[in-house]
């Protein structure tokens, strides 16, 4: 008996497909004429071409759902489906459509985090996007004042802010598109603060003839001596000065943590709204706060209110936190 003819017939299951989203096609064989129970098991493909984009194999009622990577340029592009046939039936062709629209991007602002006023900062900004990066162009303002409009370069734009003046600064990069991206913008803040006068020298000398703390952390904590100070690249910038760590049964874990979250006015839900200013969270629910230097906490590091503000305030998120020894206590 010879094979039975086939017609196969292909759609898109979503109207319109984000670029770089994936795209389904839902794929449909069907015998020719007047021949029952075919079984029309047999392998499809999918091309934009010569490009393969899509493999699969159609169930014995010859349908078959493939998916693939869009990364058609915006707008409609024709793609062909492939049915190769199997000992029982011919092998057929078709063509269906795909319709292709912009997709999203996300901006990432990397502004400097100890700009001493009246310094000059450099600051750069990521356009991202896939699978192929954004291109077009950018710009990038500060407190409203253009600083950089240009083509980005890798998906990237760069400006320098002269003469930083002391505060917080607006940071703006706006994006304009291009024909796969949409236009978006983005902010983040740009600080300038005076360094903070170090009210323990002493102590920071004696702690920096060996200091244990790595220069990758920003707060340092020793348990064993229940201090704590700042750095910056190894070298103590403030304290140390006096905490109180965690009780029996409520120990300070140690380790190397990073900030996550700062909340100047925090209250407690887990102790009924008991405040705890000038919170910096770094390992789950513990954080630096100000608390008292007598009684021991729940985990948190307790610092003297002073103490706390300029935890808080040089603190930002991502900042290491390093812990280590055991409360004698």
């Amino acid at each position: 008996m010879s094979k039975a003819a086939t017609s196969v017939s292909a759609a898109a299951e979503q109207e319109t497909v984000r670029y770089g989203d994936r795209a389904s096609v839902a794929i449909s064989v069907k015998v020719v004429g007047d021949r029952p129970g075919v079984d029309l098991t047999g392998a499809v493909r999918v091309t934009d071409g010569a490009t393969v984009i899509a493999d699969g194999v159609t169930d014995a009622a010859g349908r078959a759902s493939l998916s693939f990577l869009d990364t058609a340029d915006p707008g409609s592009t024709t793609y062909q489906v492939t049915f190769g046939g199997s000992g029982a039936v011919e092998g057929s062709k078709a063509e269906f459509v795909v319709r292709t629209s912009q997709t999203n991007v996300d901006i990432a602002i990397d502004a400097p985090t100890d700009v001493l006023p009246g310094k000059d900062a450099t600051i750069s900004a990521a356009v991202i996007g896939t699978p192929r990066s954004p291109t077009g162009t950018a710009s990038l303002t500060v407190d409203g004042k253009p600083l950089a409009k240009t083509a980005l370069a890798d998906g990237k734009i760069t400006a320098v802010v002269p003469a930083v003046a002391a505060g917080d600064h607006e940071i703006r990069v706006r994006y304009a598109g291009d024909a796969r991206f949409q236009a978006d913008e983005a902010s983040a803040t740009l600080s300038a603060k005076e360094p903070v006068a170090n009210p323990n020298q002493g102590g920071a000398a004696a702690v920096q003839a060996g200091n244990p703390c790595p220069a990758t952390a920003s707060a340092c904590v020793d348990l064993s001596s229940e201090q704590a100070w700042l750095q910056s690249g190894g070298r103590v910038t403030y304290g140390p000065v006096p905490i109180t760590s965690g009780r029996d049964g409520h120990r300070t874990d140690d380790g190397m943590f990073s900030v996550y979250w700062r909340d100047r006015n925090h209250l407690s839900s887990i102790f009924g709204d008991a405040p705890m200013p000038n919170s910096v969270f770094f390992d789950g629910g513990i954080a630096f706060h100000a608390g008292s230097l007598s009684d021991q906490s729940h985990g948190c590091v307790h610092l003297s209110y002073d103490a706390s503000e300029v935890f808080f305030d040089t603190l930002s998120v991502g900042d290491g936190v390093y812990v280590w020894g055991a409360a004698p206590y």
